[in-house]
């Protein structure tokens, strides 16, 4: 799934954040549990996949539409859009 790299100031962490096909504002902001170094630059498009799953520690959401989870991320590259 294609997604571009957050940094949430509040708890000093990055994010990666999805928007929901064939949806007007669905977003899903996913933590990671580790995210490379390479990938932690703000506003980085990427394609992830791995797991989604709920914790306790994860904030609140700001927006309409959003969900937020943490990612155990399988896989991850920069993703490239050719049109």
């Amino acid at each position: 799934m294609p997604g571009i790299i957050g940094f949430d100031e509040t708890n000093e962490s990055f994010f990666i954040s999805f928007h929901v096909e064939e949806t007007i504002d669905e977003i899903i902001t996913a933590y990671p549990c580790e995210l490379s170094e390479k990938f932690r630059t703000v506003n980085l498009k990427v394609q992830v996949s791995g797991n989604l799953f709920k914790s306790e520690n994860l904030p609140t959401p700001v927006v309409g539409g959003q969900e937020i989870f943490n990612i155990d991320i399988k896989e991850i590259e920069l993703f490239y859009k050719y049109y």
